[in-house]
């Protein structure tokens, strides 16, 4: 199988949802492309180096032989709509040409805005990983009103969507009246691999804390979190 994974994150951003969903595909021996928008400028604002190895200048590697990344590159100031125009052409033309090369099966899309990058006679499956809030994220309603407006596209075009929380399930069930089988609950998890684990047997934890207040850890990002983190769900918690 054939699968062409489309993040709105830089393989070389911290290693999250995206990256560990393909490679545990590619572990699965599907073939998978791991497609994104290579930042114009390698700041650490877009990209991070994991290791020495790391080339953050690469367009197209192969991370092992089931997976390979391939870092479109579109144009600075995408905020601007002729700016962004210029670039949906020449990544759908990107696009279209690995499709007719690959000729995927499913191709899984992370944001509302890359189903402009898709071709109108594509046969691939496709399938919405919803990890996001995503109008709310736009900074202003002109860009939200557009945001919701290619969500719902999206919605309508998609075989199956992945929704990370029960919110957002419920969120995109609520606003573009989604059929519940439609949306599949696929929450985030954590790589251990990626961790240096303690031995629980070991004492790690301060004894002049017995009967203080708890230390919370969180495992996560912020930006949508604050519509849903609230503080009656930590004394729920508590």
């Amino acid at each position: 199988m054939r699968v062409l994974y489309f993040s709105k994150m830089d393989w070389f951003w911290t290693k999250q949802r995206p990256q560990q969903l393909v490679s545990k595909l590619a572990r699965e021996n599907c073939h998978v492309d791991y497609v994104c928008i290579r930042p114009w400028r390698s700041s650490s604002n877009h990209v991070i180096r994991g290791d020495e190895s790391d080339n953050l200048s690469s367009r197209h590697f192969d991370v092992n032989q089931n997976l390979s990344v391939f870092r479109l590159m579109g144009f600075p100031k995408r905020n601007y709509r002729a700016m962004q125009k210029i670039t949906e052409y020449k990544i759908k033309l990107d696009i279209s040409r690995m499709n007719r090369e690959k000729k995927y099966d499913i191709i899984i899309l992370s944001s509302p805005i890359q189903i402009t990058y898709l071709p109108e006679n594509i046969s691939a499956k496709l399938v919405y990983d919803n990890m996001d809030d995503q109008p709310l994220l736009e900074p202003n309603t002109q860009m939200r009103n557009r945001a919701v407006k290619l969500e719902r596209l999206l919605v309508a075009r998609t075989n199956l969507i992945l929704a990370s929380s029960v919110h957002l399930k419920e969120q995109l069930m609520r606003r573009y009246s989604v059929d519940d089988k439609k949306v599949v609950l696929l929450r985030n998890a954590v790589d251990l691999s990626e961790f240096k684990m303690l031995d629980i047997k070991k004492n790690h934890f301060h004894s002049d804390r017995v009967d203080q207040q708890p230390v919370i850890g969180y495992v996560g990002s912020i930006d949508w979190e604050v519509n849903t983190f609230s503080d009656s769900l930590l004394s729920d918690f508590l």
